[in-house]
């Protein structure tokens, strides 16, 4: 009998961008900038790494 494998893991990927954010955000009103901020972060690392699973740190969350 051949065993099924199991899923593979994928390993955790860690880079680090610099996003002009005063470029994306420019029109938006105060209250909204910081939905959209992180809204414009998952967008740009969704694009740059390729993957739909993007995850924003605490830290910078409460940076923003």
């Amino acid at each position: 009998m051949v065993e099924k494998n199991k899923g593979r893991k994928e390993k955790v990927v860690t880079r680090e961008y610099i996003i002009n954010l005063l470029k994306r955000l420019h029109g938006f009103t105060f209250k909204k900038k910081a939905p959209n901020a992180i809204k414009e972060i998952r967008k740009f690392a969704q694009k740059a790494m390729g993957a739909m699973d993007v995850r924003v740190d605490v830290k910078l969350n409460k940076q923003i």
